[in-house]
């Protein structure tokens, strides 16, 4: 088995393609005990490992500060994401973003969806003046498998939301989603109403149209009347990108949510 990687949540590192316009940087340090906290899993050297386990990491909170005027600001996650190479199905990394104490987004990666190696990328657009909170659920069950970061490998950079609307397109409706452009990222958004029997949303990538692959998971907000979901994809295609969304029951059932959407760069 390869030595595994830590957790590091501390403010943001050039190697991990740090935005120099950040107002605040954050990052993990495994020898930092103010920099995170974990329900269990291995620290050993920079690393933190969750092996045959199910582990929560936990952020400190961090406050975005009054920006002027109170524009919203915006948050990037980048983080590096390694584990065994032998996940299978029954295998999961849940990422949680909390803001102002509440769940605003989840994203879900599938062990036997994702590469040895996982460059994750995504970016949240917070209030002004919020706390912002990461927790992950690394899950496995097995000897031969792990999840593991290490220190540097968890960044999160807070910047201003100026300028940003200048840079996007229109957005382009197709049914029930929305598809919005922004510099070389696409946003996702959809609203659904409450479902009990709801388990996640699955978002699929294509470069043609007819052949997809895995992008992400939304958890089902199922408690609600009616829910706005979102998700960004940093893996887009040029010149051209196509998406479809499918609604998953927890029995396992899944059933295409609104039509195919493609956006062009």
């Amino acid at each position: 088995m390869k030595p595994f990687k830590t957790l590091l949540f501390t403010f943001l590192i050039p190697v991990l393609g740090v935005s120099q316009d950040c107002s605040q940087v954050y990052r993990f340090n495994i020898s930092d005990k103010a920099s995170y906290s974990t329900s269990c899993g291995t620290q050993e050297g920079s690393d933190w490992t969750v092996n045959k386990n199910s582990c929560n990491f936990y952020s400190p909170i961090l406050n975005t500060g009054e920006s002027p005027e109170k524009q919203p600001r915006r948050i990037d996650i980048r983080m590096r994401l390694t584990n065994s190479g032998t996940l299978d199905e029954k295998d999961f990394a849940w990422i949680f973003y909390y803001v102002d104490g509440k769940i605003t987004s989840t994203k879900t990666l599938r062990g036997d969806q994702v590469e040895g190696v996982i460059n994750y990328k995504d970016s949240i657009e917070v209030p002004s003046n919020s706390n912002f909170k990461l927790r992950i659920a690394l899950v496995c069950d097995e000897a031969d498998e792990y999840w593991r970061i290490s220190n540097g490998d968890l960044t999160a950079c807070v910047r201003a939301f100026d300028g940003e609307a200048s840079q996007s397109q229109e957005p382009v409706m197709a049914d029930k989603i929305t598809v919005l452009k922004e510099r070389n990222v696409v946003r996702l958004m959809w609203t659904a109403p409450g479902n009990p029997d709801g388990n996640y949303f699955m978002i699929e990538r294509s470069k043609n149209g007819s052949q997809f692959e895995f992008a992400g998971y939304v958890k089902d907000n199922r408690n609600s009347t009616t829910s706005k979901y979102s998700f960004i994809d940093n893996g887009t295609f040029k010149p051209e990108t196509w998406y479809r969304i499918s609604h998953v029951d927890l029995s396992g059932k899944s059933s295409p949510f609104g039509k195919p959407v493609s956006v062009t760069f």
